[in-house]
């Protein structure tokens, strides 16, 4: 009877501990992974491939198996040796050999790529031909169907080892296969043709670009890339968009953006046609508008502007003017703006705006503005040089706003001398106001 107890004991035993052994190993497993996550959180990235490599070997039916050798070489890459590239693609392999499901599933084809692409950085001639196979399928209407993370790792490969050899393969999938790639991807490819030298297949492939591809947003982004080249041409081409009326309205202001980056005559001439038409759109006459005054010397640009205010009849593109020809400055701005100022057929909008930026120009002294005050007819104009005065930060300013303070006749221009020299926190303000509260109301 004894005999059998034991027994029982004994068979018991031996089926805990048959499943407590593999609960064990999947936590001695994962407690390794987590060591070596660590470690490679902290750049420690030889010791964390050590660790990476335990956990497959040791613990090769664990859930962290799989992973471990994607990570390993992950570290192993961050290392950058050539040795440590080799053991790195010995990983994937042993990955790919041992858990093929996962393998596929997860990053790393994309990560055998980006080893092969810093060994042949290294002058492995192997590494180079593989990835300019993987390059070269990318263009091809029926090559292998892979993620688009991995087409794109490989091209990124191809960039930085052989230039000259990218830009056809980017041809074929921005022209000839474009729907064969997504949005995100078309535009990273669009951002490497930009990247090239070679202006005239660059310009080609802009342009079928612009007319052709299917998304705005890519679109829009290649208008964008034609404003880095620069040639006539390409003020040709960007003068064609804006000439279509049938364009999209976003693709027209990339354009004049686009033509504002290029500069020269030619972008110049065209922005000051389209500031003038009275045909086009106001929102992107405004646009040239603003960037003509960004672009050209500052008394060439202030004639132009000048002469094209007084064609304007839309207030918003007045406004435009007025603000490019303060930002040019100089002697002719000034006269400019200080007509609008004291022109009483201006609307008062305008004419607010024009003093405004009159205030920051250089063209005109804070006396010129105070004695300004009793000579305007409109009480919101006295407001706003007080204002101005305020933004000054001078002596000059200070001492201006103390005098209208003691002196004007509109009771509003004092009281808001007094609230800007309260906010001013200068000490020859502070002692008049002390003053002003001294006396007797």
């Amino acid at each position: 009877m004894k005999t059998t107890h034991w027994m029982l004991a004994a068979l018991t035993l031996l089926v805990f501990t048959s499943l407590a052994s593999p609960v064990m190993a999947q936590n001695d497993a994962r407690e390794l992974y987590l060591e070596a996550k660590q470690l490679l959180e902290t750049r420690d990235y030889a010791a964390a491939a050590d660790r990476f490599e335990q956990v497959a070997e040791d613990y090769p039916d664990s859930r962290q198996a799989p992973e471990a050798l994607y990570w390993q070489a992950f570290a192993l890459l961050r290392e950058g040796e050539r040795r440590d590239l080799h053991a790195a693609k010995d990983a994937l392999e042993r990955q790919l050999d041992r858990y093929p499901d996962e393998a596929r599933e997860g990053d790393s084809e994309e990560l055998a790529i980006r080893i092969q692409a810093r060994l042949a950085e290294m002058g492995d001639a192997k590494a180079a031909a593989e990835i300019l196979r993987l390059a070269n399928e990318l263009g091809e209407e029926n090559g292998p169907d892979r993620e688009e993370d991995t087409r794109m790792a490989a091209l990124h490969a191809l960039m930085a080892m052989d230039p000259d050899r990218a830009l056809p393969i980017l041809r074929k999938i921005l022209v000839e296969n474009p729907q064969k790639y997504s949005t995100e991807f078309r535009g990273q490819a669009l951002f490497m043709v930009s990247q090239q030298d070679r202006e005239e297949e660059v310009l080609e492939i802009l342009m079928y670009v612009v007319r052709n591809d299917r998304s705005p947003e890519i679109r829009e982004n290649a208008v964008f890339w034609l404003g880095q080249v620069h040639s006539e041409r390409t003020v040709a081409i960007l003068d064609s968009l804006l000439s279509d009326p049938d364009e999209r309205p976003e693709i027209r202001g990339k354009a004049i953006f686009a033509l504002s980056q290029i500069g020269g005559r030619e972008a110049m001439a065209t922005l000051r046609a389209l500031a003038g038409d009275k045909n086009t759109d106001l929102e992107l006459r405004a646009n040239a508008i603003f960037w003509i005054g960004q672009m050209g010397t500052a008394r060439d640009t202030t004639e132009f502007l000048i002469d094209l205010y007084d064609e304007l009849e839309d207030e918003e593109l007045k406004e435009k003017v007025v603000f490019s020809v303060a930002q040019g400055g100089g002697p002719d701005a000034g006269v400019f703006l200080m007509g609008i100022v004291r022109d009483e057929d201006e609307d008062i909008e305008t004419r607010n705006n024009a003093l405004f930026w009159l205030g920051q120009t250089d063209s005109v002294g804070e006396d010129e503005l105070v004695a300004m005050i009793s000579t305007i007819d409109e009480p919101e104009l006295a407001g706003q040089i007080v204002f101005v005065l305020s933004q000054r930060d001078s002596e000059a300013a200070i001492t201006a706003l103390i005098e209208l303070a003691r002196n004007a006749e509109d009771p509003e221009v004092r009281q808001n001398a007094i609230f800007w020299l309260g906010q001013s926190g200068d000490e020859q303000a502070a002692d008049y106001l002390e003053e002003l509260v001294g006396e007797d109301w």
